[in-house]
C-alpha cells in the first residue's frame, strides 16, 4: 500500500458522510498532487474517484458547484500528462460544448482511446484501427500525437499517409493544437514543452530543442524518408490508398503487403 493510500481512503469516507465540506476535497487533491510521482497509475485512479465524488456532490447541492467544478478541472489537469482520455477532456475545456471534438464522440471513441493508452503503456506493440469514414479517426490520432510529443520530446515520431495534402493537413493540425492557447490547453498540460523549430516544407516539428531527428515528421507514402526520421517513437500510417481503383490493382496489393511489414503502430 502507498504511504498516502490509507489517508486518501479515510478522506473519501469523510466526503461521503459530509459531501458539502469542500475542504475535504481540497485536502485530498493536495495529497494526490504531492504524491503523483510515487505511483502515477494508482494516483490517477484516486483522482478519477475524487472527480466522481465532486460530480455527485454538485448534483446534490448547487452551492458547492463553483468550488468543486474548478477542482474537477484540476483533477483532469493532474491526470492529463499520464491518461490520454483525461488529456482529451482537458485539452478542449475552453471550447464551447457544441464545438468540442472529443466529448460528443467519447462514447464511441473511448475504446480506441484506451487502446492508444495501451500503446503508450507498452501493453500493445501494434494497433490497427478500422472504423467507418468521418467518425474522427485522423483527428483522434492528431490529438494523440500532440500528447506523445508533449510527454517525450526526445522521441522521433513519423506520420505517413498517401499524399502530401493529407500529411500537410496533419502537420498544420498538430501545430494548431500546440500553438493556439485560446482554443486548446496543450501548454497548460505540458508547461515545460515549447515548440523550438518548425519546417513547413519538410513538415517537421521539434519540441524543446533542435534535433537531427525531429519530434515529429510528416511525410507522404512516396516522400523521401532516408535519414529524415529515426522513428524510435511511434510510426503512424493513415490513408495509404489513393482510392478504390488503386486498392484493387495487383501492384498496389503487392506493395501494401510490403509496406505493412514496416508500418507498425497505427492504421
Amino acid at each position: 500500500m502507498l504511504t498516502y493510500e490509507k489517508t486518501i481512503l479515510k478522506i473519501f469516507q469523510k466526503i461521503k458522510k459530509t459531501p458539502s465540506d469542500t475542504t475535504l476535497y481540497e485536502d485530498c487533491f493536495s495529497l494526490l498532487r504531492a504524491s503523483i510521482e510515487e505511483d502515477v497509475k494508482k494516483t490517477c485512479t484516486y483522482s478519477q474517484e475524487l472527480r466522481n465524488l465532486c460530480n455527485i456532490a454538485i448534483r446534490k447541492d448547487y452551492k458547492v458547484a463553483p468550488a468543486l467544478s474548478d477542482l474537477s478541472k484540476r483533477t483532469l489537469l493532474l491526470e492529463a500528462p499520464h491518461i490520454f482520455d483525461s488529456y482529451l477532456q482537458y485539452l478542449e475545456i475552453k471550447r464551447k460544448p457544441e464545438e468540442r471534438f472529443y466529448l460528443p464522440r467519447r462514447k464511441v471513441l473511448l475504446r480506441v482511446v484506451q487502446d492508444l493508452q495501451k500503446l503508450v503503456d507498452d501493453e500493445l506493440d501494434e494497433l490497427f484501427i478500422s472504423m467507418p469514414p468521418r467518425v474522427g479517426k485522423t483527428t483522434l490520432v492528431l490529438f494523440f500525437v500532440t500528447w506523445i510529443i508533449g510527454r517525450n520530446d526526445e522521441m522521433s515520431n513519423l506520420y505517413s499517409a498517401f499524399s502530401d495534402i493529407i500529411t500537410n493537413a496533419f502537420y498544420r493540425g498538430v501545430l494548431e493544437v500546440i500553438q493556439d492557447p485560446y482554443t486548446y490547453t496543450w501548454s497548460d498540460v505540458f508547461p515545460n514543452s515549447k515548440v523550438k523549430e518548425t519546417n513547413a516544407k519538410d513538415e517537421t516539428i521539434n519540441i524543446n530543442r533542435k534535433k537531427r531527428y525531429p519530434s515529429l515528421t510528416c511525410r507522404s507514402l512516396y516522400g523521401t524518408l532516408n535519414g529524415a526520421c529515426d522513428c524510435n517513437g511511434f510510426l503512424i500510417s493513415d490513408d495509404l490508398l489513393g482510392g478504390g481503383d488503386e486498392s484493387r490493382t495487383r501492384v498496389r496489393n503487392r506493395l501494401s503487403k510490403e509496406e505493412l511489414q514496416f508500418s507498425s503502430s497505427l492504421y
